[in-house]
């Protein structure tokens, strides 16, 4: 009893007295921050990396404020020598230990938080704060005992820790700054992990190696300070000592020296050499990974970034770098390998102060090319450091910063920028635009609200006033100046322009299911169910589909009122041949209160899925029937119309290839079965239009053409306006690729003369653009 009594009394030694109250009080006040604001207030990455980044600060108070208790590494004249017994490792394990001590109080608080705010993932959160918050205390302490050592005077220890601890974020800012990545390791915060819009976050496998060379860079300072200790005081360094030092130095500067290839810093260099094809045009240099795409589609990106940069060149009135450098885009095969090359999975990014742009880059056209090479167009209007629109000089406004992306880029959906700020305005569900022009109101308002509120005032202010005038306003947001108006008048305008687009009723569900959505900030358990949906997908793709149908009941556990949730699983149960389970969880979704529109739609087709794979067509003919009376986007509604069609308008066979096509899952097996279907039914639009819409998924042009163009003259017409528009958009696309301009233009010109909505219009006068841009050329 006695041992253990010393044992707790050397323990917590460290935080008796005021001092070391005083310390105790601050880490529990921070706990009871962390619990009152969102995704913090639950034990996970961002309350880790907040305790990892404030804890050495407190404890540094201790370790500090009387160096001398700690270690006297210098004998001072007029004092005892130094203690003999009192190492450098042992004052370190003292430090550490009184750090760790620190870090209880907000970990009980944000465990006992659980109980008022939802945790999904607690063994997963305590991973986390077990991997940042406890070694950035191990790294500080290591810090303070170096400034211990260096500094005799308080003043100058705290210079030399605070120096560090600058350095260290510095360091971090930096390779963000100048390198691709948008993700960062440091010692304190553990991991940055990038853009906010990429929910799904566990803990990162190069973490863990991390902070596995931290422990070797510590192993081997202490060892450095033992054997300089050893021979200060005339004491042999022995051969153990030497030796583990080595071994600890070899450790750390080997996996430092392979930090690029083991993930943990990626620098230009190697993510060049991994994407390894570079592409040169006149204004860009273009990396794209070999195997991806052969040449021909090669030469196709390249001709869709200099169609995008004429466009631009065009708005923005001068080029965005000087004369004779290119701008570098970096073009990723898919989204699990952008985020283990650069971050931001689904997160597109242009750095335009280095003038470069990483991005996905799904098909020709993919309209987010134009978003992110407006943000570097929007390079030499910029101002601060970034070149971006600032407040204050240096916080990025990103409010005008995405707007202006956003307002000289089309959106692939139905309705204009202006129709949908028209129709969340309608729905009562757009919040207030003025707190978006600022800085602090864009990143807790939902993304896709936000993006597309923005865009819609940026582009009414440009087609009303001229862009010039937008951008002298840019980069300090400065109306007042450009336009001789504070914002709230501007914006007031606006509001009386959108408030007054034409709306048909039937498009007020499409924007409540497009953009009634909660940011991250009020999403339950958004990081977990993020996270175990994008491993369930993963899980999908490799037929392991016990493990995957586990992470989607987990996610349904969750969020049990959540309807796409409940068809993801339904979707995986069909997957498995489980057909009764997956319809026993459509008919939950939809029993869902308050079940939008187009999520009903969705589960009517799921659930005629489900009953046309049983053999019951005519029940599953009734499903889609209902689907179709729904407001629906235009790819859902294309699904339920082709499934209709393919049910009535065909015989027993021709339904038999087209149920296998349409709900089957072998990629190899699908272009035989549509095409039997077609050669069967030579009549029928839709089986042609399907055989031309494989080829063109395939890259093969030459041979879709003649089949999209069969579609639109066939004897049974294309069943809905958005399958024939669709059939219109490929074969015009083809045409356009295979340099039957006036062709391409007829198919362009037929969308754009039909009463289809305003979005769909945008992108075929877009279309248009293009071939006459490729005419001139």
């Amino acid at each position: 009893m006695t041992d253990m009594k010393e044992t707790l009394r050397r323990a917590l030694g460290p935080l008796r007295g005021r001092a070391g109250w005083g310390a105790v009080a601050a880490m529990a006040a921070l706990g009871v921050v962390l619990c009152a604001l969102p995704l913090t207030n639950i034990l996970g990455y961002e309350a880790s990396a907040v305790v990892g980044m404030v804890a050495p600060l407190v404890a540094a108070g201790l370790w500090l404020g009387d160096g001398r208790r700690w270690v006297r590494w210098r004998p001072v004249e007029g004092e005892a020598p130094p203690e003999a017994g009192v190492r450098p490792y042992e004052v370190w394990a003292r430090m550490a230990g009184a750090g760790l001590l620190l870090l209880v109080p907000p970990l009980l608080l944000l465990a006992l938080n659980a109980l008022r705010v939802r945790n999904c993932d607690p063994v997963g959160g305590l991973v986390f704060y077990a991997v940042i918050a406890a070694p950035s205390v191990w790294i500080a302490a290591l810090w303070a005992l170096l400034a211990t050592i260096l500094a005799e005077r308080r003043w100058a220890r705290w210079g030399v820790f605070v120096g560090l601890y600058a350095a260290s974020v510095a360091g971090a800012g930096l390779f963000m700054a100048l390198e691709p990545p948008i993700v960062t390791l440091h010692p304190l915060m553990g991991y940055f992990a990038g853009s906010i819009y990429d929910e799904a976050l566990m803990v990162p496998p190069k973490l863990l190696l991390y902070r596995a060379w931290n422990g070797a860079v510590i192993v081997a300072a202490l060892l450095g300070l033992e054997v300089a200790w050893c021979r200060r005081r005339g004491e042999p360094v022995g051969w153990v000592r030497g030796g583990a030092l080595v071994a600890a130095l070899l450790a750390a500067v080997a996996v430092y020296a392979a930090r690029a290839p083991l993930g943990m810093e990626i620098d230009r260099g190697h993510l060049e050499e991994e994407l390894g094809v570079r592409h040169e045009t006149e204004h860009f240099v273009i990396h794209v990974r070999p195997g991806t795409w052969h040449a021909e589609q090669v030469e196709a990106i390249g001709e869709d970034h200099e169609f995008r940069y004429h466009q631009l060149r065009s708005l923005y009135g001068r080029a965005p770098l000087p004369e004779g450098e290119r701008i570098r885009s970096y073009v990723y095969p898919s989204a699990k390998v952008k985020g283990r090359l650069m971050g931001g999975r689904r997160t597109m990014v242009a750095k335009l102060w280095l003038g470069e742009m990483h991005i996905l880059y799904p098909n020709l056209g993919y309209p987010v090319l134009t978003h992110e090479l407006s943000h570097v167009f929007s390079r030499p209007f910029g101002a601060g450091p970034m070149d971006l629109s600032v407040r204050f000089g240096v916080l990025p406004n990103m409010g005008l910063v995405e707007g202006l992306a956003e307002a000289t880029s089309w959106r692939r959906r139905e309705l204009s920028l202006h129709e949908w700020s028209a129709a969340m305005r309608r729905l009562d569900i757009a919040p207030d635009i003025r707190s978006l022009v600022g800085a602090e109101g864009f990143y807790v308002s939902s993304s896709s609200k936000a993006y597309a509120l923005m865009g819609s005032f940026a582009s009414y202010l440009i087609e009303r006033y001229g862009v010039e005038r937008f951008l002298a306003a840019y980069p300090r947001a400065d109306f007042e100046g450009a336009y001789g108006r504070p914002v709230g008048e501007l914006v007031a305008e606006w509001e009386g322009f959108v408030d007054g687009q034409a709306l048909q009723d039937e498009v007020l569900p499409l924007a409540e299911f497009y953009f009634d959505r909660k940011s991250i900030f009020t999403k339950v358990c958004a990081r977990t169910i993020a996270a175990l949906r994008d491993e369930a997908r993963d899980l999908s793709a490799r037929r392991r589909l016990d493990e995957a149908l586990s992470c989607y009941s987990q996610i349904v556990e969750f969020n049990p009122e959540s309807a796409p949730y409940r068809l993801q699983l339904a979707a995986a149960l069909r997957d498995a041949e489980r057909l009764e389970e997956a319809l026993a969880q459509v008919d939950a979704a939809l029993g869902v209160r308050k079940l939008p529109a187009v999520q009903r739609a969705r589960a009517m087709r799921e659930r005629g899925d489900l009953k046309w794979l049983k053999g019951d067509a005519e029940g599953a003919a009734a499903d889609y029937r209902a689907g179709l009376g729904e407001a629906l986007p235009w790819g859902t509604r294309r699904a339920l119309a082709a499934r209709l069609e393919a049910i009535e308008g065909g015989d027993g066979r021709s339904r038999e290839l087209a149920r296998s096509f349409l709900l089957g899952r072998d990629r190899e097996r699908a272009l035989y079965d549509v095409t039997s279907w077609a050669w069967r039914a030579p009549g029928s639009g839709l089986a042609s239009y399907l055989v031309g819409r494989q080829l063109w998924t395939r890259h093969a042009c030459a041979e879709a053409t003649p089949w999209l163009e069969r579609s639109l003259e066939a004897e049974r017409a294309l069943p809905d306006v958005a399958v024939r528009m669709e059939a219109l958009r490929l074969l015009g696309i083809c045409r356009l690729r295979e340099g039957d301009l006036d062709g391409a233009r007829g198919a362009f010109e037929a969308i754009a003369a039909a009463d289809v909505p305003g979005g769909i219009q945008v992108e075929a006068r877009d279309w248009l653009e293009r071939v006459e841009w490729r005419r001139g050329r």
